[in-house]
């Protein structure tokens, strides 16, 4: 980031201005939130095959998945389909990225119309994203009672303690999920980073392969009259050598 910007992040006492961030501020941010997520599935995994360490990485799932969902969401302001002062309850709030993730990926609200990105009937950089995250308490209280049962010890109504290194519960499910969301999400930060939207397009959505002898890889999948089309320059000089890529 620009040194001006990067000190208003790290002075918790100056309130961000997110509409003084750059193209290249937000693209930065994008790529290094989707790394951070990296980095985080792989504590997780590391820590998946002990019986004590099951639920802590399960947390760390939930972080990384959080991570590459704020990547996403910078990356849509980098690319003007959201604006900058959309990413503040982002930010702020861990549960927004999981709210918004809910009610906006999968869902037929959520298209392409002459080459804009819309939400039902409204203008996607138009929406009130703070509207979006408080519409529905019970996902939000059930996501955090989810994803703190990984880490704290709580009490118990019957006075037992429950403790996370101890009760296993329902990992592999969670996990399962959490696994598929972030592939979802990957495949679209992918394509929307390094393509342009022409047209109608809809239904949004992703599918997996594993070539013989080959990772598995993941394809972003769309229906409708429109298409995509590959971008130029989608990774500038200038952000490469923020990332210690050049």
């Amino acid at each position: 980031m620009t040194e001006n910007i990067l000190s208003t992040v790290i002075m918790k006492n100056v309130v961000m201005d997110y509409s003084k961030l750059t193209s290249d501020d937000l693209l930065e941010l994008a790529l290094r939130s989707k790394n951070n997520a990296k980095m985080l599935f792989k504590a997780a995994e590391s820590l998946k095959g002990k019986h004590s360490s099951k639920n802590y990485s399960l947390f760390l799932l939930y972080t990384a998945s959080e991570e590459l969902q704020k990547g996403l969401f910078c990356m849509f302001a980098h690319r003007g389909i959201m604006s900058k002062t959309q990413l503040k309850p982002i930010f702020k709030q861990h549960y927004a990225k999981v709210m918004l993730f809910n009610m906006i990926f999968r869902n037929p609200k959520f298209y392409v119309k002459n080459g804009r990105f819309y939400y039902g009937e409204i203008l996607f950089k138009d929406l009130d994203i703070r509207m979006l995250v408080n519409d529905d308490k019970e996902f939000v209280d059930k996501y955090n009672e989810e994803r703190e049962s990984c880490l704290y010890v709580e009490p118990q109504d019957d006075g037992s303690s429950y403790d996370p290194s101890k009760m296993i519960v329902n990992v592999e499910s969670r996990r399962v999920d959490l696994i598929d969301k972030m592939t979802y999400l990957d495949a679209i930060f992918k394509t929307v980073w390094s393509f342009d939207f022409e047209g109608d397009v809809q239904n949004f959505d992703y599918y997996t392969r594993r070539p013989t002898a080959k990772p598995k890889n993941s394809h972003f999948t769309f229906s409708g009259t429109g298409d995509i089309v590959r971008r130029e320059d989608f990774y500038p000089d200038s952000v490469r050598e923020r990332m210690g890529m050049r």
